[in-house]
């Protein structure tokens, strides 16, 4: 959520949603920021990759490893209207 605040322009809003989704749940933070090259997608979740000048870049990395140990899988992708929407399906069990 900090990096959606920090990419959002000053009052831009972050959004936190959680939805069904066939099998499993959603749950999803979007921003009004400038979003996320579809060239770079892959490198957010990183270790020590950041476009920040203050930042170590693991915070995504330390999202992705926890995302996986426990099953689930994240993904980062476009904002309908602008911005980027970083997303992580959970499955049902059963």
């Amino acid at each position: 959520m900090q990096n959606g605040v920090d990419a959002s322009p000053e009052g831009g809003v972050v959004w936190v949603r959680a939805e069904r989704a066939s099998g499993g749940i959603v749950a999803s933070v979007e921003d009004q920021g400038p979003g996320c090259d579809p060239a770079l997608r892959r490198q957010v979740f990183e270790p020590f990759y950041t476009t920040k000048a203050a930042g170590a870049g693991l915070g995504l990395a330390i999202v992705r490893r926890l995302v996986i140990l426990n099953g689930a899988e994240v993904e980062v992708g476009d904002r309908e209207g602008g911005g980027a929407r970083f997303s992580v399906r959970f499955r049902l069990a059963g």
